[in-house]
């Protein structure tokens, strides 16, 4: 069995979403409150999924996997 976790489970916190879409934490707060950018509570922690982010950014359908395509219509 893989202990490893799934490449699109993968979450992030607010300062990887800011260094992957190249803005400031401040932004991805700011967004992440009106809406724009997907999000997960967890407790008292927020965190954001590569997978939604990636599709947020506008990367192609054909290149997110059969799952995440579910997800992405």
């Amino acid at each position: 069995m893989n202990s490893d976790p799934l490449p699109e489970a993968e979450l992030l916190t607010a300062s990887q979403v800011a260094d992957l879409l190249q803005c400031s934490v401040s932004t991805v707060e700011r967004r992440t409150k009106d809406g724009t950018i997907p999000s997960l509570k967890l407790g008292r922690l927020r965190r954001y999924t590569r997978v939604s982010i990636l599709a947020m950014a506008g990367l192609p359908p054909e290149q997110l996997t059969l799952s995440q395509r579910k997800e992405y219509p």
